[in-house]
């Protein structure tokens, strides 16, 4: 009789035994997928920023002056630009001084970042720039001959993300 009770005890035993593997390669999988997707998001968020980061460096090397015309309160957009690696980012301008000092002009950029193939990755970055125009004899006008002023970020810190 011992020898039978001991029979169907190795069974139970190999059938949790079983089960305890299953459950830890379940584990193990679903944890390596977990992984490659954290992994992915990581790699598209830093796209993502990448490309929030060069529209605002486009947007102060290529200042358009239909942004230097704006009216206080006023803002301008621009369509989407894509980047070599298919990264896009979109532009938006907005003038937030009152007008109240004519020789300079404070603007707040707008750049959304997204990356390539994922609609979830984007990043909105903020930049505050001061532009400098020429009234007079302003000490702190461009020097005689600027033919348009250049925007120059104010100072602190360079960027600041902005969430949703």
């Amino acid at each position: 009789m011992n020898a039978q009770h001991s029979d169907g005890f190795a069974l139970a035993a190999v059938v949790v035994a079983v089960a305890v593997v299953g459950f830890l390669v379940s584990a193990g999988y679903f944890a390596s997928v977990e992984a490659r997707r954290l992994g992915r998001a990581t790699v598209q968020g830093q796209h993502a920023l990448y490309a929030a980061e060069s529209g605002l460096a486009d947007a102060i090397a290529r200042w358009e002056e239909s942004w230097s015309a704006l009216p206080p309160g006023g803002d301008a957009s621009t369509p989407p630009r894509e980047l070599p690696n298919g990264d896009r980012f979109v532009l938006r301008v907005e003038r937030t001084d009152d007008a109240s000092a004519p020789a300079l002009r404070t603007y707040l950029i707008h750049s959304y970042g997204r990356a390539r193939g994922s609609p979830e990755a984007a990043r909105h970055l903020a930049l505050a720039v001061a532009l400098r125009t020429p009234v007079g004899s302003d000490s702190g006008a461009e020097p005689p001959g600027a033919d348009s002023p250049i925007p120059r970020p104010l100072p602190g810190r360079p960027w600041a993300e902005l969430f949703r």
